[in-house]
C-alpha cells in the first residue's frame, strides 16, 4: 500500500498537471516551470550580515575590512585581526531573528509568484540547513534553526514549489568533489519533502572547464 501511494504521489504544485505527471513526470515539471514564469530568489548567506553584501564580504574574507564594516557587523578590530577564520566571526553572528518563512511566502503569493528558491549555501560557506557533512550549518551553530525546513513548510502551506540553489562546486563530478556533492544532494532531496528543482550555479565554469563535469547527467538523473 505504501509503495503504491508513493508511486501515485504528485507534488502538490503539480496537481493541475496530474495526468501528464502520470505519463511523464519530468515533462510535467518542465511544462509547469515554463508556465510558472515568476518566482522569488532568497539570496541569504554570511554576506547578508555585511552592509554592502558581496562587495563587503570579499573585503572581509580577504582581511581588508574597513572600520565602517567592522562597526556594522559588530566586531572590534583586534578580534578581527586575530581571527584566522574570518568567516567564523560572521558565523557567530548569523542568527537572523527576523527571518520569517511565512512572511517570505506571503509576499511571494501576493506578487503571484509560483516558487521560492533558497541559497542552501553560498558566500561564507555556511549551510542554511542541517547536514551531516559539516558542522558549519545553521542548526549546529548559534542560530539553532533549519532555515530550509522552515521555508519548505511555508512553501507547502502556500502551494509554492520549493527550489534550491547550490554553488558551482556542487555540480562538479571530479573525484575530489563527487562523493560530497552526491551526499549533500541526497540529503536535500530526502529530508525536505518534494523539491521543485535544483538551481546549479556556474554555467560559465562548465563551459570553461568541461572536464570537471563529465558525469553531470548522472547527477541530474
Amino acid at each position: 500500500s505504501s509503495c503504491s501511494t508513493k508511486e501515485n504521489h504528485v507534488p502538490y504544485w503539480l496537481s493541475e498537471y496530474a495526468d501528464q505527471y502520470a505519463e511523464n513526470p519530468r515533462a510535467a515539471a518542465q511544462d509547469w516551470f515554463r508556465d510558472a514564469n515568476f518566482g522569488m530568489f532568497v539570496h541569504l548567506n554570511l554576506a547578508s550580515l555585511c552592509e554592502n553584501g558581496k562587495a563587503d564580504y570579499l573585503l572581509w574574507a580577504e582581511g581588508k575590512a574597513p572600520d565602517r564594516l567592522l562597526e556594522y557587523v559588530g566586531v572590534d578590530r583586534s578580534s578581527y585581526e586575530a581571527a584566522e577564520n574570518k568567516d567564523q566571526l560572521l558565523y557567530e553572528k548569523y542568527i537572523l531573528p527576523d527571518f520569517d518563512a511565512d512572511k517570505i511566502c506571503d509576499l511571494a503569493v501576493k506578487a503571484e509568484m509560483k516558487y521560492v528558491c533558497l541559497t542552501t549555501q553560498h558566500l561564507g560557506r555556511c549551510y542554511n540547513f542541517h547536514t551531516e557533512q559539516s558542522d558549519f550549518n545553521t542548526v549546529d551553530g548559534p542560530m539553532k534553526r533549519d532555515l530550509l525546513a522552515e521555508l519548505a513548510t511555508a512553501c507547502e502551506k502556500n502551494d509554492l514549489a520549493l527550489f534550491l540553489y547550490l554553488p558551482p562546486e556542487f555540480a562538479k563530478t571530479t573525484d575530489d568533489r563527487r562523493e560530497l556533492n552526491l551526499k549533500i544532494i541526497e540529503e536535500l532531496l530526502t529530508n525536505y519533502g518534494d523539491i521543485g528543482g535544483i538551481w546549479f550555479d556556474g554555467i560559465g565554469l562548465y563551459y570553461r572547464n568541461p572536464e570537471n563535469y563529465t558525469r553531470l547527467q548522472e547527477t541530474y538523473d
